[in-house]
């Protein structure tokens, strides 16, 4: 793969889109609109993410813009997971633990 972008973030969004303009559906939004989904209570795919790139910067290691949808539905674009305890990105704080809704999870 060869692009004359001089940065990373357009190479990369090269990459991860097939062009090294932001606002295309990522690789894997592409797959989930023409492959589907195995399970329809699952997304088709996750993405895994550091919490932040660098100690002292609270930036994120990875763009959201390169695993989202871009111009189709919200529903291809990827679901992202976080390092650390917490792995989902829920805006509102759990009422159980994450140890206690595995146990539950396991115990029916």
């Amino acid at each position: 793969m060869h692009t004359d972008a001089i940065n990373h973030e357009p190479g990369i969004t090269f990459i991860q889109t097939g062009q090294q303009i932001p606002g295309r559906p990522c690789i894997g939004s592409w797959f989930a609109y023409g492959l589907g989904s195995m399970n329809e209570d699952l997304p088709t795919f996750v993405v895994m993410n550091a919490e932040k790139s660098h100690p002292k910067s609270g930036v994120q290691a990875i763009s959201a813009k390169l695993w989202s949808a871009g111009f189709l539905s919200p529903e291809y674009a990827g679901v992202g997971l976080r390092g650390g305890l917490n792995p989902f990105c829920i805006c509102v704080t759990p009422t159980v633990s994450l140890g206690m809704f595995v146990e539950k999870c396991l115990t029916g």
